[in-house]
């Protein structure tokens, strides 16, 4: 089987049913698991429930989806990515940008070990070049199960 790659959404833009599709294919392919179908149709279902609470937002920005649970300025978010780094930190800026302007400002997530640390931290370095008036901050830490956890924050920036 061939390995499931990201795509530069500069080059080719997916649909979000792709790149969930794609997303969820690679994440069994990783595992080791053979498709099945019947664990597609659930993931796919836990998805589609979880886009239609009341409270969520769902943000394409390329080939990247972000997945956000609102509640007052703090939103908990997941990333379900199919495009390249470069362009996963740009998608971020985009997001945090678009969540800004909801008045969130606080934001928490859970991922797999090591996947997201270095886009966040890219996030962190890039974010000043656009907003020198907005500062941000962050903290990622291990949990158990091969996971991390993470808080980023917005605030303005004191004159």
């Amino acid at each position: 089987m061939e390995t499931i790659k990201t795509i530069d959404s500069t080059k080719q833009k997916l649909s979000s049913t792709d790149i969930w599709s794609l997303a969820l294919n690679r994440e069994l392919q990783e595992r080791g698991v053979k498709y099945d179908k019947a664990q597609y149709t659930q993931s796919y279902t836990g998805l589609l429930s979880e886009m239609s609470q009341p409270n969520a937002i769902v943000k394409q920005v390329g080939n990247s989806l972000f997945l956000a649970q609102i509640q007052d300025d703090f939103a908990h978010f997941r990333v379900v990515n199919m495009d390249v780094g470069k362009n996963l930190v740009k998608n971020g800026i985009e997001f945090f940008e678009f969540m800004l302007d909801k008045g969130v400002t606080k934001f928490g997530l859970t991922y797999k070990l090591g996947a997201f640390t270095s886009i966040v931290s890219q996030i962190y370095k890039d974010w000043p070049k656009k907003h020198s008036d907005i500062e941000m901050g962050y903290t990622l830490y291990e949990v158990e199960g091969g996971q991390e956890e993470g808080f980023i924050q917005f605030w303005s920036k004191s004159t």
